[in-house]
């Protein structure tokens, strides 16, 4: 309703003769107030569409406007001095407790109430509408009811009204998306392809094809409209039934694109990612950054960890939505950027994504790739501790690098497949293959890949026990000083040869330096790994207070991480440990120990 209309049915309702009324909007506003000048009046304005509609209808004096919108009417907070009330979805516990009292006895069914709540995303109207729509089949049961809407599609259509525009969330909605320019329209449609929880400004950016500065403008407008949310600093979310209704108004078109540019991002963010500390391999060729997508930039490691870790939950859904539009390679390319973060979570979780991205390899014909991905696979078996599967993807992995003259993939799966078995008990097979693995790296000139072969071949013999040949190794071959190699570092299996001669005191030096790394980069599984090596020196001194103390701080750490990698540190190895410093004993196996229990570690390669 244009305010002209409005004030006309006000000063008439408030006795003012219709002949009385003026056409200039100024001039009735200044009759209402003086109409109300006397009066102590409540003035609902209800549903209004923005300050400008507002404004020529409050009264002034001491009456009071009650306005209710989906716009937050941040003019009239600004100019007016309004309060302003915001009012979020239901909580689960008001939802259930909203259909409880319109479904009465059949609302018995907790389960099916909680699941009705959550199928409507806790929405007043939506909720109304499901309570209206059980209510019309009286005999059926709730549950039942329940599981036919959720069998429906499209939430919208389960939860359409059809006769009455008041109550329908297609015709809402409409409301507010009508009101919206161009360019916030169009931003509104491309972030709903977003899968995550969240999303941020600088991929929203990316998904609408816009400069982070116009985004920014453009979210802020969604959220004055009440189309979205930022429920933290600069991180947004489009509830889902709104995001439904977004996705309908955009076509297939503009959505691939936007996910196709989002997939981009997030790709070479990634690359961004791990390259914070200077370039890295990248065996994989990988598609150009997508016009429109405006990959990040980090200053530090650290940065780059935050913002990975900020991002881990949407990356999952991303994969798998650009497989089901058929963006095969951008799909497949995500799950191979997205190994290094893999590192920090769980090894099924990350190895679910790497068989979609294994098959999305395949479909497309990369079979390069396609091995890539399948030694990405591996390390991520041999983490769960599946060795026999994480060897046979090894295998065929190497198969493929050597068939095709891949040099670096082959290097790569030999070292990991070497690696893998030594896990086995299988040492000699061990040794040989990262000799064959050291032996490509050297002929095609690749110094850091030789370098990372020799450090696997110092853990193999780390597990046999020949720790004067370790130290040979790492100090002649690869140098007094150690530093980090791909994901390896031979500080580690330094130690355990030390400790593996008794040589403590040198040990705990290189012990030291790996755990201030660790605590620097705020990484508990990597404080794990040093941390129970100085529980074995400790044990090996005599000081066995000491040992059980730094062996429980272990499990603490395990109980919060998780088993991140089982080729490195377990539970069981870690209570063993302990049971050997058993309170006040001092006996214990002599031979048990890192030799036996830890070896040094696996360093897989991606």
């Amino acid at each position: 309703m244009p305010p002209e209309q409005a004030l006309s049915a006000l000063l008439i309702g408030l006795g003012v003769d219709g002949e009385a009324v003026p056409d200039d909007v100024d001039a009735a506003s200044a009759l209402l107030r003086t109409t109300l000048a006397h009066r102590r009046m409540l003035l609902v304005l209800d549903n209004a569409r923005d300050a400008q509609q507002v404004r020529p209808l409050l009264p002034g004096g001491e009456s009071l406007a009650l306005v209710t919108s989906r716009s937050q009417m941040r003019g009239l907070a600004t100019r007016e001095g309004a309060r302003r009330i915001a009012l979020d979805m239901l909580t689960p516990a008001e939802s259930a407790d909203f259909l409880r009292e319109r479904l009465a006895e059949r609302a018995a069914d907790e389960k099916a109430v909680h699941d009705l709540a959550e199928m409507c995303g806790h929405l007043p109207l939506a909720l109304a509408v499901a309570a209206e729509r059980c209510s019309r089949h009286p005999d059926v049961s709730l549950a039942a009811l329940v599981s036919e809407l959720g069998s429906e599609t499209n939430r919208l259509s389960a939860l359409e009204t059809a006769d009455d525009p008041l109550t329908d969330l297609r015709a809402v909605f409409s409301w507010s998306y009508d009101a919206l320019d161009e360019e916030s329209e169009a931003m509104f449609r491309r972030i709903a392809v977003h899968p995550g929880s969240d999303l941020s400004v600088p991929c929203a950016a990316s998904l609408a094809g816009v400069g982070t500065g116009p985004a920014r403008r453009l979210l802020d407008r969604l959220t004055e409209a009440n189309l979205l949310r930022e429920h933290r600093p600069g991180r947004f979310v489009l509830h889902d039934l709104v995001r439904d209704y977004a996705l309908e108004m955009g076509s297939p078109e503009e959505s691939r694109d936007a996910l196709l540019r989002l997939v981009s991002w997030y790709t070479h963010s990634l690359i961004a990612a791990t390259e914070t500390g200077g370039p890295s391999h990248r065996l994989m060729t990988l598609d150009p950054v997508v016009p429109g997508a405006v990959p990040l930039s980090f200053a530090t490691a650290q940065q780059a960890r935050a913002w990975g870790d900020r991002e881990w939950p949407s990356l999952g859904p991303t994969v798998r939505l650009a497989v089901r539009t058929g963006l095969l390679g951008a799909a497949y390319q995500l799950v191979n950027k997205m190994f290094n973060l893999s590192m920090r979570h769980s090894p099924a979780e990350i190895a679910a994504l790497q068989e979609i991205g294994l098959d999305a390899a395949t479909r497309a014909g990369q079979r390069v790739d396609a091995a890539y991905i399948r030694n990405q696979l591996g390390i991520s078996r041999a983490r769960a501790g599946d060795l026999q599967r994480a060897i046979a993807e090894f295998r065929g992995a190497a198969e493929v690098f050597r068939m095709t003259g891949a040099a670096a993939g082959l290097e790569m799966a030999l070292s990991n497949c070497g690696q893998a078995l030594s896990m086995t008990g299988s040492l000699d097979e061990s040794v040989a293959a990262l000799e064959e693995a050291y032996a490509v790296a050297d002929a095609a000139g690749m110094e850091d890949r030789a370098r990372g072969s020799l450090i696997g071949r110092a853990e193999v013999y780390v597990r046999m026990g020949r720790f004067e040949e370790t130290l040979q190794l790492i100090e002649e071959e690869i140098g007094q000083d150690p530093v980090d190699v791909e994901s390896s570092s031979p500080r580690l299996t330094l130690a355990d040869a030390l400790i593996g001669l008794g040589r403590h005191e040198e040990a705990n030096h290189h012990l030291r330096l790996e755990l201030a790394r660790h605590l620097e980069d705020r990484n508990r599984w990597g404080e794990a790994k040093v941390l129970v090596r100085r529980g074995v020196v400790e044990r090996d001194t005599g000081r066995f207070a000491e040992a059980r103390t730094t062996l429980h701080e272990v499990l603490e750490i395990l109980d919060e991480v998780g088993e991140l990698d089982r080729t490195e540190l377990t539970r069981e190895q870690v209570e063993e440990l302990l049971a050997g410093v058993g309170a006040g004993s001092e006996v214990r196996d002599a031979d048990a120990g890192v030799s036996r229990g830890l070896g040094g570690g696996v360093a897989l390669h991606p």
